[in-house]
């Protein structure tokens, strides 16, 4: 059992690595603001999740709620994709 959650968290990774190096060239372009006549790439990455001290835990999800309204209204670029 060790040896196959451990088969999977190397195979994750490896998932993660090969993700990253398409990132190099697009990262330029991951961006909030305009980019000339360029189109936008959106990139939605799921939550991760941390150990967060409890006197934090009540402001994370003001937070969340202004990237996901950033995200939002960056949607609405009609060059976004």
């Amino acid at each position: 059992m060790a040896a196959q959650l451990l088969d999977s968290q190397v195979d994750s990774l490896t998932r993660f690595r090969e993700l990253q190096s398409t990132l190099v060239e697009q990262w330029q372009y991951l961006t909030t603001r305009s980019v000339g006549d360029r189109e936008r790439t959106l990139l939605v990455v799921n939550s991760v999740n941390v150990r967060v001290p409890d006197h934090m835990a009540p402001v994370i999800p003001a937070y969340e709620e202004r990237f996901l309204f950033l995200m939002l209204t960056a949607v609405r670029n009609p060059r976004t994709r």
